[in-house]
């Protein structure tokens, strides 16, 4: 099953202060259309991020790791297809001790990330 999703590279854009005075969330974006692919932060957190920083560190705090390791999915998901379909033609030349369950691993998380399972 291939399951289409917002071609890489994502790219994360912080909180923004609008020219109406509304904050925008921290969000990623990805495609060359700019898709918004996911929200990390609701409107009401992001706007008291912006009021009080230093309770609500936006990037330096927490949704900074959350953010580089979600907009790095797309790269995550086609370099462990890669090494999957090496491991794969591997295999059937050279005994590998835990390679069943390694490419098990990597094979379910191909599936889960094409929404397979």
């Amino acid at each position: 099953m291939t399951t289409t999703h917002t071609p890489g590279p994502w790219r994360i854009v912080d909180r923004e202060v609008m020219e109406d005075g509304s904050v925008y969330p921290c969000h990623i974006l990805g495609g060359t259309a700019d898709y918004q692919v996911c929200a990390l932060e609701s409107p009401d957190i992001a706007k008291r991020g912006v009021e009080q920083p230093h309770l609500f560190p936006g990037l330096n705090g927490v949704l900074g790791p959350n953010a580089r390791l979600i907009a790095a999915a797309p790269d995550l998901l086609l370099a462990l297809e890669r090494i999957t379909s090496s491991y794969h033609a591997l295999l059937g030349r050279t005994p590998v001790r835990d390679a069943p369950e390694t490419l098990a691993e990597a094979d379910a998380a191909i599936a889960k990330a094409r929404g397979a399972q």
